[in-house]
């Protein structure tokens, strides 16, 4: 545990501490997880909040370079569930907060007025719809859904899950709905530059 401590603390770096925003023990004795959660804690409380919003800004081109746009794939792209979930995890660094909770992170953000109380109903509203379609495409699909199934529209499914009558129109409201999200991170993040 202490060279994890020590790790964590003087080279860890803004991914990881990103990841420990939402971390939790699932193994060992409760001394060890009881020290982690403490180390957790401490950690994240007196966070030195110097560069987080322009370290995601990069991680978030580094993401959108390597990885290809799949228009099925509710959780990886600009404005989806991964950039909420990365969004929200600064946001929980930015204010020392402990909380695991996306929301919560996300309305960190609305009382350091970076996002309007609109602008967080509107990405915590995405969030909740991504996960539904998340959900129903990998059931559909089996979780095959892959960029070589691109047109996959012509296919005979129940979409009613989606609310919608083709696949059509749910990779068009998919797209729509993760650009508007995405517009959002975009100004509240150059709001944030410098910090």
């Amino acid at each position: 545990m202490n060279s994890y401590i020590s790790y964590q603390k003087s080279e860890g770096w803004v991914w990881e501490h990103l990841a420990l925003t939402r971390a939790r023990g699932v193994a060992g004795n409760k001394t060890l997880l009881g020290n982690f959660e403490s180390f957790r804690g401490s950690f994240l409380k007196s966070y030195d909040r110097d560069n987080i919003f322009k370290e995601l800004n990069e991680m978030r081109s580094r993401i959108s370079q390597a990885k290809s746009l799949n228009p099925w794939d509710a959780k990886v792209g600009p404005g989806r569930l991964q950039d909420i979930d990365l969004l929200s995890q600064a946001a929980c660094l930015f204010a020392r907060s402990v909380s695991r909770s996306t929301s919560e992170g996300l309305k960190t953000l609305c009382n350091e007025n970076v996002l309007t109380k609109n602008e967080f109903l509107e990405i915590k509203a995405a969030a909740e719809q991504l996960w539904s379609w998340q959900i129903g495409l990998n059931i559909l699909f089996k979780g095959q859904v892959e960029l070589k199934n691109k047109d996959i529209s012509h296919h005979k499914v129940p979409v009613d899950i989606f609310s919608k009558k083709t696949l059509s129109e749910v990779r068009q409201n998919l797209h729509s709905l993760s650009e508007k999200v995405n517009k959002i991170i975009d100004k509240a993040l150059s709001a944030q530059r410098g910090n």
